[in-house]
């Protein structure tokens, strides 16, 4: 009987198992689909690998060691040393041990050896794998009540936009002309909005669960399978099951940010703009980092196809659109005019991450992000020049601020107004829904409220604000939620 484990398929298995570990860096970054066609190419790209070797060595286990080594070279490009090393070193172990040659057995050992790679792949993607429900937090409010009117709702986050107030005192930018123009197309502005978190997925979560996220509603999982439950606010959250019930067809634009796209069938999801997604592309820049298809270019189509007015056009009412745009956050490589932009950082690294204590670098943070916000400016301004007919209600607003004085791991090193003072406008041709708003605009609004407020003046049942609270809770430990003390938030950055 033929030993199927004499054959040499471990560099075969090795190279579709390349992008398995690499995700598992990224589990809470991408769409656990974004690392399926990868596998599937390399690992035909490395059977087709196999057999040159096999005709040019005239022997398959040489063939196969030939491959397995440019497998491993493919991590070490990467820049997987760990992954890398701990090949090379089994490598020349299995040969020094067949005394320089390559032989049936030493086959059957590195055979063995991917496979057990496999498994621990999988383990570490696992939290991708099995999500299940997203995050409970205990508040009925929202669940049970009826809407009189059921506009179409456009829900925009811009990926932290900050205040008028931060952006004049930490970036030195004036954005009363874009606020004036929101004016006058009837928004309204509010001038003392809050974030209630320092975090995209807890902000997110509280927006769409009409409730504060809090210590006591996290399970005590891993940090990346907890913000994966938090991704799941968009879609199983309070705000969005209500208006399910209410016939809501729900859509979304792609985004960058895997978490936040949801996998219920009930959500459309858009044609991305780039050939590649947001995981195969963060591999080719660092493999060929001047590449057409590398994380920049990536990146910068993703925002431009999100501002698309024809993103709009549904053929049925009332429908739900959510549109969450990685603008004006890093990677700040897109110009005022919206032409690509040289960048020292090409991922999505954010505050203290990115600035790393270092005054040259904030001092380009500071750049980068007023250029990114100008174009996120003008191209908000033209998409909004094209809503649809009918009743509607838009939404847009920063789900936290900037991160030039923003510390992941430290609040009092930190500039609190500058992360939880953001942007928040809101515009709707109902009247009641317009004045209701309207007459919270001099107030401290929290964006947790966003909906406690839109429901109040959509239907006959009055729901009760919540405190303005926000939280601050460091990078590595997210469960650490600890309330912000006003005087802090409000403290002026220096």
């Amino acid at each position: 009987m033929i030993n199927p484990f004499r054959f040499p398929f471990y560099p075969i298995l090795l190279g579709a198992l390349f992008p398995v570990v690499s995700f598992a860096d990224s589990v809470d970054v991408f769409p656990v689909s974004d690392f399926l066609r990868p596998s599937i190419f390399l690992g035909c790209l490395f059977v087709l690998t196999l057999l040159l070797s096999k005709f040019l060595l005239r022997d398959w286990h040489r063939a196969g060691l030939l491959t397995y080594c440019l497998v491993s070279a493919l991590f070490a490009a990467t820049q997987n040393f760990i992954m890398f090393g701990t090949l090379a070193m089994t490598t020349l172990l299995v040969v020094a041990l067949q005394k320089g040659r390559m032989s049936a057995s030493g086959t059957v050992v590195l055979n063995f050896l991917v496979i057990t790679q496999i498994f621990g792949a999988l383990y570490r993607i696992s939290p991708a794998l099995f999500i299940g429900e997203g995050v409970n937090l205990q508040d009925t409010s929202l669940n049970a009540f009826e809407l009189n009117q059921r506009p179409s709702i456009i829900h925009i986050v811009l990926d932290g936009y900050s205040s008028r107030k931060v952006l004049s005192q930490v970036y030195s930018y004036n954005n009363t002309t874009f606020e004036d123009t929101l004016g006058q197309r009837g928004f309204t502005v509010m001038k003392q909005a809050f974030s209630p978190h320092n975090q995209t997925l807890f902000a997110m979560a509280s927006v769409f669960g009409g409730t504060y996220v809090e210590t006591a509603n996290l399970p005590k999982i891993s940090n990346r399978r907890l913000r994966l439950k938090l991704g799941k606010a968009i879609s199983q959250g309070a705000v969005p099951n209500l208006l399910r019930a209410h016939g809501y067809q729900f859509a979304y634009a792609d985004t960058s940010y895997g978490p936040l796209q949801s996998s219920d069938g009930t959500l459309r999801v858009y044609k991305r703009a780039f050939p590649l997604n947001g995981f195969e592309s963060r591999i080719i820049s660092k493999v060929w980092p001047s590449s057409p298809f590398n994380t920049i270019n990536y990146h910068n189509a993703l925002v431009r196809s999100a501002f698309e007015p024809n993103n709009f056009a549904f053929p049925s009412r009332p429908f739900f659109y959510f549109q969450h745009v990685l603008s004006p956050h890093p990677p700040f490589s897109l110009t005022a005019d919206g032409k690509d932009r040289a960048t020292i950082s090409p991922y999505i690294s954010d505050g203290s991450h990115f600035v790393q204590q270092s005054a040259e670098k904030r001092a380009k943070y500071v750049d980068g992000y007023v250029e990114k916000l100008q174009y996120t400016n003008e191209a908000l301004l033209r998409q909004l020049a094209n809503l649809p007919s009918g009743p509607i209600v838009v939404i847009v607003h920063g789900d936290h601020g900037g991160g030039a004085n923003f510390d992941q791991y430290s609040l009092e090193k930190s500039c609190a107004l500058e992360r939880y003072g953001v942007l928040f406008a809101v515009y709707s041709n109902i009247p009641k829904v317009q004045q209701t708003f309207a007459g919270l605009a001099d107030e401290s609004f929290n964006l947790t409220n966003t909906y406690r407020v839109l429901f109040s003046a959509l239907s006959n049942t009055e729901i009760e604000q919540l405190p303005d609270i926000s939280y601050f809770n460091p990078w590595s430990n997210p469960r650490a939620l600890t309330p912000v003390p006003p005087g802090v938030r409000a403290a002026p950055c220096n």
